[in-house]
């Protein structure tokens, strides 16, 4: 895929949610929101970077959940993982413009 097209991001989220299976602490969490917030806005259309912002913010929350709250794992997996997911089907469908 070509630098700005949003497929071009999923295996960014597909090793994300390899990591986050896997067991991470807060600060690698931390460090996949920063490195997927600045490939999402490579994008190029800007209407799927404004929707997939959007869903970001989704993940954004549950960082701040995963990184302020007692963790238990079996309970917090498929909160911190369904909006990764969410996002990640979003970019495989999108369809830029032009």
């Amino acid at each position: 895929m070509p630098a700005g097209h949003p497929k071009a991001l999923v295996p960014y989220l597909e090793t994300f949610i390899g990591v986050v299976e896997g067991g991470t602490t807060s600060e690698v969490f931390a460090f996949w929101l920063r490195t997927l917030r600045t490939e999402l806005e490579t994008i190029t259309d800007p209407q799927i970077r404004a929707e997939a912002m959007r869903l970001f913010q989704d993940i954004d929350k549950v960082g701040y959940w995963f990184a302020h709250e007692a963790r238990r794992p079996g309970e917090a997996l498929p909160m911190i993982l369904s909006p990764i997911r969410k996002l990640m089907d979003y970019l495989q469908n999108a369809v830029p413009r032009g």
